[in-house]
């Protein structure tokens, strides 16, 4: 090829180029070309998901996707700006409908879909059922860990109601317990051998705790906010310092396995163990962001992102890893592991991480670098042949930029999407 050919070559390219990529990039952000009117028009788009795979998603009585028995989620886009019907049917399901407004450049997302079962066999829990008041709303139905007894938890109006069920009779075991008009039902939690349970409840003046047990009897103040404890030199000493716990600082509570009426409070910075019997507290860790109790042992992040542990007595703490954490007092770490030994972490930004310790060590992976499909800026692609390969690549995967989240398209940006699947 000569020389004057290769340059009129390069050039038609260059020029191709610069021509093709406004449209690419109009196309990619959820335009599409209107030949009537010779413009392109801006569109939006729809993203469903469900508990069942194998779904039809038709628009306006039209089929428009259908996903395999493996896939659960199906985007639709290119759909005009207004109202339309969406449907959602599977065989043997009830179909789900719902009125959508579709906006320009925004992408309705809808993730959570529960599909019913046309015919549902029901499952008995108790032997019987108790009187109640069809004017009270169920808040939660929690087992305890014998799964003998069941703590029912219903709302009416400005009062929370909780009574035990015995499960094989289906009869109350004890007096139902409310709480009062300024307060708020948060959680209840059994105690390890379900014998009690405390419940928390929020009021304006800060979180309270109320300890019942499953057998009858009043409930009472977990602590009163006003006392103080006194605090010990170490997790293992009873001799007290002159340092001292207020209990108006409390923000959370768990039970302590290791001892019949023990807890571990957790003050926003530090964690103790606390006996009910004693008048005094014992440090645990210092600077912790989230904490979580399991039968072995104590797992706790610190606010400088570190991961570690302690025997449930408060002894042998220790610092097992640094794997990067974000910490956010908006939305505290999560903290689980399940019977197998493995370690799941969900941090502020919504990241996921697992790992199993083996010799007091974490090997820890990444299960989601942006779950929460937060957008970033696509720099860096100062050439026009990486340019040009983001954009036409884009052309067959535009749910890159069509975010399926109800997002405002300002400029050309990426996201990244990601479903992490949690171990058993």
């Amino acid at each position: 090829m000569q020389k004057q050919t290769r340059r009129a070559l390069f050039y038609f390219l260059v020029l191709l180029f610069s021509a093709a990529t406004p449209f690419i990039i109009l196309y990619a952000l959820g335009y599409i070309p209107d030949i009537a009117s010779w413009r392109f028009t801006p569109t939006g788009g729809l993203f469903v998901k469900t508990n069942e795979p194998g779904i039809t998603v038709s628009i306006n009585g039209r089929v428009e996707r259908e996903t395999n028995f493996l896939t659960r989620g199906a985007l639709v886009t290119n759909l005009p700006a207004g109202m339309i019907s969406v449907e959602v049917t599977k065989e043997g399901f009830l179909p789900w409908r719902k009125s959508v407004e579709i906006e320009r450049q925004v992408v309705q997302e809808f993730p959570f879909i529960l599909l019913v079962p046309e015919s549902m066999k029901p499952l008995i829990i108790a032997g019987t059922t108790t009187a109640s008041n069809t004017a009270s709303v169920p808040r939660a139905l929690i087992p305890d860990p014998g799964n003998k007894y069941l703590l029912w938890v219903t709302e009416s109006g400005k009062i929370t109601t909780l009574s035990v069920i015995d499960k094989a009779s289906g009869k109350d075991l004890r007096n139902s317990i409310s709480l009062k008009g300024d307060e708020r039902y948060e959680t209840a939690v059994w105690s390890p051998d379900g014998t009690a349970f405390f419940i928390v409840a929020a009021a304006k003046n800060g979180k309270r705790w109320y300890l019942a047990s499953a057998a009858g009897g009043e409930s009472e103040r977990l602590f009163d906010p006003t006392k103080t404890l006194s605090l010990t030199a170490s997790a293992t000493s009873t001799a007290p310092t002159l340092l001292r716990l207020r209990l108006e600082d409390i923000k959370d509570v768990a039970w302590d396995p290791s001892a019949t009426g023990g807890f571990l409070l957790h003050d926003g910075e530090k964690l103790y163990r606390w006996d009910r019997r004693e008048l005094f507290a014992r440090p645990v860790a210092d600077s912790v962001a989230a904490f979580a109790v399991f039968p072995d042992e104590v797992l706790f992040i610190n606010r400088s992102g570190f991961f570690g542990r302690a025997d449930l007595d408060g002894s042998n703490a220790e610092t097992l890893d640094r794997p990067g954490f974000f910490i956010n007092d908006d939305r505290a770490p999560q903290i689980t592991k399940n019977k197998n030994g493995v370690i799941v972490v969900s941090d502020s930004s919504g990241g996921i991480y697992t790992g199993k310790r083996e010799a007091m060590k974490l090997s820890w992976r990444m299960k989601s670098a942006n779950p929460s499909g937060r957008k970033i800026p696509a720099t860096g692609f100062l050439t026009p042949l990486f340019l040009s390969t983001i954009l036409f690549g884009l052309i067959g995967n535009r749910r890159i930029l069509f975010s399926r989240r109800k997002m405002e398209f300002s400029s050309l940006k990426l996201t990244i999407v990601s479903m992490p699947t949690l171990p058993p």
